[in-house]
C-alpha cells in the first residue's frame, strides 16, 4: 500500500447528519495506529486527569491514616450505595456540559420521578409500565422543555434549568401537599435499592452500567462526536452539517432520563417517595464533572474524568462523615471544592 493510499480525507457529514466522521490513520496492516492512539491517551491522562487522580489518592491515604474504619469493605459498600445515584446523575450532567450547557433541573426531576412512580403504583398500574412511563416522561420533559428552550429558542441554560428546578419542586409539593408517600410490597423496588453482590450494591452496578454506556456513546457513536463538536464550536458544527439543536435537545433528554432512573432507585432504597429535594446535588454533579477535567464551556472532557470526579466527592463525603464532621460543614467544603474546580478550569484553559 502506497503513502497516497494510506492518506485519509475528513468527510463532512451529509445534510441533517449528527456528526462528520474522521477516519483514523492506518498502519501498513490496515488497522488503526495503536501505538499513536496509546500515546495520545497517555498525554490526555496526564493533562486532564492526573491532578484529579492524585487528589483522590491523597484523600484516600489521608482518611485511611486519620479515620478509623475508613479503609474497609463495609465503608466501600456503604459509599458505593450512597453515591450510586449521584454517579448516574453525573453521567447525565456530563452530556449536557460537554455540549456547552448545564442541567440543574435534575435535582427536581429525581424526587418527582419517585413521586409519580409511587402514585402510579398506588392507582394499580403495573411496575414495569409505571417505570416506563416515568423514564419516558422524564426524557420527553428534558427534550421538549429544557432542550427546546436551550437548543432551539437559545435561552440561557442556567435560567432554563434553574426555572425548571423551581417549577418541579412546586409540582412535587402540590402533588403530595408536603407529605411522604409510602411504597411497599414491590419486590422489584426492594431488590433494586437493597441488594448487594458481594461488596458491590446493585444500584452501584447500575451506576457503573450507565457510566460504561456513556463512555461508549461518546467514544464510538456519531452522536458522541456531535456532542463534542457542538460544545466546542456550535456555529462551526452547524456549518459542518450537524443538527446542533437536535443534539442539544437529546443531551437534556438523556440527563432527565438518568435523573428519573436515580429517583426510582431512591424509592426502592427508602421504601418511600417525598417532595423534598437536594437542590445542591445538581451543583455537586457539576463540580464532579469539572474536577474530572471537562471544560466549563463544553467541547472538551470525558466520561471517565467525570467518574474520577465522583470518586473524589464520594471519598471526601464518606471520610468527613465517618470523621464525625457535621453535614453543614460538609456542604461548605463541597461549595469550596466547586469554586476551586471552576477556577482551576479557567486557569488551565488560560494557560493553553
Amino acid at each position: 500500500m502506497t503513502e497516497r493510499a494510506r492518506e485519509t480525507v475528513p468527510v463532512a457529514a451529509p445534510a441533517g447528519g449528527l456528526a462528520p466522521r474522521a477516519d483514523l490513520p492506518e498502519t501498513p496492516g490496515g488497522g488503526p495506529d495503536g501505538a499513536a492512539r496509546l500515546r495520545r491517551g497517555l498525554r490526555a491522562l496526564q493533562t486532564d486527569h492526573l491532578g484529579a487522580i492524585i487528589a483522590v489518592v491523597a484523600l484516600i491515604v489521608l482518611f485511611s491514616v486519620t479515620v478509623p474504619d475508613f479503609f474497609s469493605t463495609r465503608n466501600f459498600t456503604d459509599t458505593a450505595d450512597t453515591y450510586s445515584v449521584f454517579l448516574i446523575l453525573t453521567v447525565g450532567v456530563t452530556f449536557t456540559m460537554l455540549c456547552g450547557g448545564m442541567d440543574l433541573s435534575i435535582a427536581g426531576v429525581d424526587p418527582l420521578a419517585g413521586l409519580i412512580l409511587a402514585e402510579l403504583l398506588a392507582h394499580g398500574y403495573s411496575m414495569w409500565l409505571s417505570v416506563v412511563i416515568v423514564v419516558v416522561g422524564a426524557v420527553l420533559f428534558g427534550i421538549c422543555v429544557n432542550g427546546f428552550l436551550i437548543g432551539v429558542m437559545k435561552v440561557n441554560f442556567f435560567i432554563v434549568t434553574l426555572g425548571s428546578l423551581t417549577a418541579l419542586e412546586g409540582l412535587a409539593l402540590q402533588i403530595t401537599q408536603g407529605s411522604t408517600l409510602l411504597v411497599s410490597g414491590h419486590r422489584f423496588l426492594s431488590n433494586l435499592g437493597n441488594t448487594d453482590f458481594g461488596i458491590i450494591p446493585l444500584d452501584g452496578l447500575i451506576g457503573l452500567v450507565c457510566l460504561v454506556l456513556g463512555i461508549l456513546v461518546l467514544r464510538y457513536t456519531g452522536f458522541g462526536r456531535a456532542v463534542y463538536a457542538v460544545g466546542g464550536n456550535s456555529e462551526a458544527a452547524r456549518l459542518a452539517g450537524i443538527r446542533t439543536s437536535l443534539v442539544t435537545c437529546l443531551t437534556y433528554g438523556i440527563s432527565a432520563g438518568l435523573a428519573a432512573i436515580g429517583g426510582i432507585i431512591e424509592v426502592g432504597r427508602l421504601g418511600s417517595a417525598g417532595p423534598s429535594t437536594d437542590a445542591t446535588i445538581g451543583l455537586t454533579a457539576v463540580a464532579a464533572v469539572l474536577i474530572g477535567g471537562t471544560a466549563f464551556g463544553g467541547g472538551k472532557g470525558s466520561m471517565f474524568g467525570s467518574f474520577i470526579g465522583v470518586i473524589f466527592i464520594s471519598v471526601l463525603g464518606s471520610g468527613l462523615l465517618i470523621a464525625g464532621i457535621s453535614t453543614y460543614l460538609t456542604e461548605l467544603i463541597t461549595g469550596v471544592v466547586l469554586i476551586v474546580a471552576v477556577a482551576a478550569d479557567r486557569f488551565r484553559r488560560a494557560r493553553r
